[in-house]
């Protein structure tokens, strides 16, 4: 019966567990062995007070109550005064070893460094304590360490929220603005109500001159910031809102600098043909002599196909009408975005690109439709500055793949979907622009992150 308890608890089964522990106290067995597994138990469920008054009921302790008693311990106990006088003669416990590396971590880095390596040195394949050691290297100021750490870890665990969010870290105070974006924005993207990714996100993309996303996570952090605790912040960001609204207007920004460096190029190459342009007409001529024999046709350039129906269905429709709420509407319309983008992406691949072109014009369509919904709404809601915030992010990565789709298809295909894509930068550029407007900080306290 013992080793049935043992079994269910080796299985996590604690229900199972506490109804054998009941059936062997009825029978009347050895009480020790009785509460050595009540103590188990109530340490699975998390009980250790309970567990360990269990433990102090045994009256012979063995080995096995003394090790459960030092999980307990280790679980447990927030003096590390403690828990290093207990690992003096249990030196290979990694639970203690894990829970030093933690306590320590913001109050001594150095020592919570040694802790964390011992941890995994131990269990090398125990992702927590990679984690915790990458963690602890960030808190030790070892960013480049970290960094080449926490990448390892993400390569295996790609949804580990706490080395996403010490890798920002590492690579914000490296000055590393273009590598640290994608992880604040995966943090913006798991975690919407935290405020403080949306805080260095936009100091990042400030920095690279990316000005437009910089107002749109700046005002992200305004709305959901506590007005208390980060009024140092929101002071800063309302001092630094009215710069990026002039920068913007005057057309400053990374983008501007890449069209100018593009025109510079053109007009280098210009000039280049012009100062040739003789020497190309007498090789030319020279050509055609020798030629003469032949006759060159030059090939007409394709016609363009003609842009597909712009078109939402009837059942996308239905469904869209059918949701009161203009969150949901807005993620549903996404969502149908990205379905109808996916398949086109799957028939350029393919190259069926009629079907393509109208998986493209329903994508066009779910476009405008998400877009006049939510311009139809009260534009200094909050609510609604949210879905506008929310269809901003999703049109950056569709920018992205229709690019790739552009890249790929035949010339005569080409025209519409160019002309697409600068409608979703339209879009997208309309959907920032209510952010434009003073600085809003809500009544109403946000979810505060843990």
């Amino acid at each position: 019966m013992f080793q049935l308890a043992d079994i269910a608890l080796a299985e996590g089964d604690l229900q199972r567990a506490n109804s054998l522990a009941g059936v062997l106290e009825k029978s009347g067995q050895n009480k020790d062995e009785i509460n050595l597994l009540r103590a188990n138990i109530l340490a699975g469920e998390g009980k250790f007070d309970e567990a360990l008054k269990q433990l102090d009921a045994i009256s012979k302790p063995n080995a096995a109550a003394a090790k459960l008693r030092s999980q307990i311990v280790a679980n447990s106990s927030q003096n590390p005064a403690d828990l290093e006088k207990q690992l003096e003669t249990d030196a290979m416990n990694v639970k203690l070893l894990g829970r030093l590396c933690n306590l320590y971590r913001k109050d001594d880095p150095q020592k919570a460094l040694a802790f964390c390596r011992r941890a995994n040195a131990i269990e090398p394949t125990n992702v927590s304590h990679a984690v915790g050691y990458g963690a602890a290297l960030v808190q030790a100021k070892q960013y480049d360490a970290a960094v080449n750490l926490l990448r390892n870890i993400l390569q295996k665990v790609p949804d580990n929220r706490t080395a996403h969010a010490n890798l920002a870290t590492a690579l914000f105070q490296l000055d590393r603005y273009a590598e640290a974006k994608p992880e604040f924005e995966w943090l913006t993207a798991k975690e919407p109500t935290l405020a403080g990714p949306y805080y260095f996100l936009a100091i990042a993309h400030d920095h690279l001159s990316e000005y437009m996303d910089a107002m749109a996570n700046y005002q992200s952090f305004l709305r959901l910031a506590d007005p208390a605790a980060n009024k140092l912040d929101i002071e800063k960001i309302n001092l630094r809102l009215p710069q990026l609204q002039k920068l913007i207007k005057e057309g400053k920004g990374k983008e501007l600098k890449v069209k100018s460096e593009k025109l510079k190029v053109k007009g280098m190459l210009t000039y280049a043909i012009s100062a040739r342009r003789i020497r190309f007409v007498f090789l030319a001529l020279l050509f055609a002599i020798h030629c003469s024999l032949f006759t060159v046709l030059a090939q007409p350039e394709p016609e363009p196909i003609p842009p597909p129906v712009i078109v939402v269905t009837k059942i996308e429709r239905q469904k869209l009408d059918a949701l009161a709420d203009l969150k949901e509407r807005t993620k549903l319309s996404l969502d149908l975005m990205n379905s109808h983008l996916t398949a086109a992406e799957k028939y350029n691949t393919d190259q069926d690109f009629d079907t393509m072109f109208r998986e493209l014009g329903g994508f066009h369509g779910l476009l405008d439709n998400a877009m006049a919904h939510i311009e139809r709404q009260n534009a200094q809601n909050i609510k609604v500055l949210d879905n506008y915030k929310r269809i901003e992010i999703g049109l950056r990565g569709f920018s992205t793949r229709l690019e790739g789709i552009r890249r790929d298809m035949p010339d005569r295909y080409e025209d519409y979907v160019r002309k697409l894509l600068i409608h979703l930068r339209d879009m997208r550029t309309k959907a920032a622009e209510p952010f434009f407007k003073d600085a809003i900080v809500p009544n109403t306290p946000p979810v505060k992150p843990e």
